[in-house]
Formats: structure tokens, C-alpha cells, sequence
């Protein structure tokens, strides 16, 4: 198994709340993920790089910073997009009724 996929698959075993993790391009392909039965890899790398431009855009245009992290609340949970590199995003999906104030900045360094 190589490293990425490693690291993924442990973050998700080890975090209870996370239900899976993606790491994608910023053009939208997929790298590595650890995705539920189903779920289109493809699809979460498109629509995970299309919400992180949207936003860093957004972040840019009318606050003139950089952007951390996008977090996208849903009824059954949360969407959680943070740039990894120039290069990179990290989708988390992560469970309804979760707390979001654990540190996502371990798991994003394991792939600057």
C-alpha cells in the first residue's frame, strides 16, 4: 500500500467523526481517498476542486487572504475542504453532530 493511502486510511479509523477523506488536484482528479461504498471518487475530486477555487476566489476578492479551509454544513453532516499545497486539496466528509475543533493541520501536514 503506498504512504497516501496509508495515511488516509488511518486518519479515518482513528477519527471517529471523519467518514471519508479525499486528497485531489486542484484541477479536480483524484490522487488517493478513502470513500464509502458508492461513492464516485471522480465526482468528489471535481466537485471538491470547483468548491475550494469558488471559495479561495471568494477569499481573495473580498477578504484579500488567503483561504484555510471551507467547511460546508449539510443535514446529514459536513463537507470540509482544505488546501494542502499549491497543488493539492484535502476533502473530509465528516459525521452529523460532529464537533468541528479538532486540528485538521497534522493530517494536512502529513502531505505538504
Amino acid at each position: 500500500m503506498d504512504r497516501l493511502k496509508e495515511i488516509l486510511e488511518r486518519a479515518v479509523q482513528n477519527i471517529p467523526d471523519i467518514e471519508a477523506l479525499a486528497l485531489v488536484s486542484v484541477d479536480g482528479l483524484p490522487i488517493r481517498a478513502v470513500l464509502p461504498d458508492g461513492m464516485d471518487e471522480d465526482r468528489v475530486a471535481a466537485m471538491g476542486a470547483a468548491l475550494l477555487s469558488l471559495c479561495e476566489r471568494v477569499a481573495k476578492d473580498l477578504k484579500g487572504s488567503d483561504l484555510s479551509q471551507v467547511v460546508v454544513q449539510t443535514d446529514n453532516g459536513y463537507v470540509v475542504g482544505i488546501p494542502v499545497a499549491d497543488t493539492a486539496i484535502l476533502i473530509a466528509l465528516i459525521k452529523k453532530g460532529a464537533s468541528l475543533k479538532f486540528d485538521f493541520s497534522k493530517l494536512k501536514g502529513a502531505f505538504a
